[in-house]
């Protein structure tokens, strides 16, 4: 038996991943219907289950779970936040309750969510995977619950198979790409998916605005030039870095993308979201058929 957890940000990144994940007209024959569902009544309700439980079931054969996860449906509740001067984008909260996710000890864990894309042309609406991770600590003096860890601001290393990447080929691509929906706003055209294990999440901690341009002002990108000069910096978010720090099993990240780097607020919308998260649930249905096939051929996880 081969263990899965996808962890998810946020609600508004869970819930259309899940829609295209559930579509019997988008997924792949093959990516089962879920065994278990669930959904929090509201942004008030602290969940104890994961989202979604699939089950790739290989009869005598090795079989795989899937269990997708929403960091924010473990987080103190708004109201509660408030009470304890904490924002629902705070990176010392995740941290407290990312371990919860993570007890059921997955072979592979998939991190997710959506990101800036650094580079001047867009990549709106495509999906980047990749298996390096650096944490900039984007606000050293913030007091609303700041955390620290000593592998900030140190490149860490991808420890998944490259197989594993491997596997979004030309074929994969080809299966994926023409049912991703076009970003309403500055959309890369067409959207693509890419992945590779030199590929890495720069992921700035510490700041409790959600504004985007709070958590850049502190320049993430040049820190990560300053520490690695070769590898290409893929994406720029919140939360990727935060789930590497609480294990040490096979992970890699899957950035949806929703603007480019300093474009916040002239390409993100409710709309923009929805749609780089869709398309993350196109690619992570076929992703899990196309690792099952990896599994039952022989194909391994660790390096």
């Amino acid at each position: 038996m081969k263990n899965i957890s996808i962890i998810v940000n946020s609600s508004r990144e869970a819930a259309p991943m899940l829609h295209a994940m559930l579509s019997s007209k988008l997924k792949p024959k093959e990516f089962p219907s879920p065994l278990k569902l669930y959904s929090p009544r509201n942004e008030f309700t602290k969940m104890k289950e994961p989202r979604a439980v699939f089950l790739m079931n290989n009869g005598a054969r090795e079989s795989v779970v899937v269990k997708v996860y929403c960091i924010q449906d473990f987080m103190y509740p708004r109201a509660a936040i408030e009470s304890f001067k904490l924002a629902s984008s705070n990176s010392q909260e995740k941290y407290r309750v990312l371990p919860h996710l993570i007890k059921s000890d997955p072979d592979l864990v998939i991190t997710a969510g959506t990101a800036a894309g650094p580079d001047a042309i867009s990549l709106n609406g495509s999906i980047i995977i990749g298996g390096n991770f650096f944490i900039h600590d984007g606000q050293a003096g913030n007091s609303q619950g700041h955390l620290t860890h000593p592998d900030f601001g140190q490149l860490l290393a991808c420890n998944v198979n490259a197989g594993v990447f491997n596997l979004v080929d030309k074929d994969f691509k080809s299966k994926v790409a023409p049912k991703f929906l076009q970003a309403p706003l500055n959309a890369a055209k067409p959207a693509i998916c890419k992945a590779s294990c030199l590929y890495s999440a720069i992921s700035t901690v510490n700041v409790t605005d959600d504004a985007e341009d709070a958590w850049i002002a502190s320049d993430p990108l040049a820190h990560f030039k300053q520490i690695e000069s070769t590898l290409p910096a893929n994406s720029v978010e919140t939360t990727h870095g935060l789930i590497k720090l609480c294990t040490d099993k096979p992970i890699l990240f899957v950035s949806a993308i929703t603007n480019r780097l300093g474009c916040f607020k002239e390409e993100v919308t409710p709309a923009q979201n929805y749609v780089a998260s869709f398309n993350a649930g196109i690619f992570m249905s076929q992703f899990i058929v196309s690792l099952n096939e990896y599994f039952l051929k022989g194909g391994v996880l660790d390096l």
